[in-house]
């Protein structure tokens, strides 16, 4: 069975997905589903190294379904499905889960969940970075426009100026012409 968007928030392609040892067993832990193992159903025992084989029942690592019961529920309710073909019906169930991560062949729910945490933390990141970025941005654009609105000010101070001096040029030379008048006149 390979990954397709159709699978996607169904437990038959969820990395969260385990074989749960019944409680008292020693280990208490959770298994990988393997690929053969969900495409049949075969969720109901483990083989542990040096230790044989393990009673184990379906469960969720994220707590998002509580899959034992429901495969129990499914038997009831179809007695002549067997263990195996009530646990593919729970597994391929469309539930849109929000915890759902896709499974990669080879890890175990727990290393699923650190895959996650770190995907969770790149994104995070991402999200900082790219906040970061618009943030600088809308900064630049506000020193631009404060730049502009100063160079504008500054332009309008230097007509003012440019304006006083013109005026302040007109009246020496107009007291220039005056004092040779009055000197012509006078003198």
């Amino acid at each position: 069975m390979q990954y397709t968007e159709d699978l996607k928030g169904r437990c038959v392609s969820c990395g969260f997905l385990a074989k749960h040892t019944l409680p008292g067993s020693a280990p208490e832990t959770y298994f990988e589903v393997e690929m053969a193992e969900r495409e049949a159903g075969a969720v109901f025992s483990h083989n542990i190294v040096f230790q044989g084989p393990e009673r184990t029942t379906l469960a969720c690592f994220r707590n998002a379904a509580v899959l034992g019961p429901e495969v129990e529920s499914a038997l009831k309710s179809d007695e002549s499905a067997g263990r195996q073909a009530a646990a593919q019906q729970v597994i391929l169930k469309d539930r849109g889960c929000a915890y759902w991560f896709p499974y990669q062949p080879g890890l175990d729910p727990k290393e699923h969940l650190g895959g996650k945490a770190m995907q969770d933390v790149e994104e995070r990141r991402n999200r900082f970075e790219e906040a970061m970025e618009e943030r600088r941005r809308e900064f630049e654009q506000r020193m631009e426009q404060e730049r502009r609105e100063f160079e504008r000010g500054l332009e309008s101070e230097r007509r003012k100026f440019n304006f006083f001096l013109t005026v302040l040029v007109v009246l020496v030379s107009l007291a220039g012409v005056v004092a040779a008048i009055l000197g012509i006149f006078l003198g």
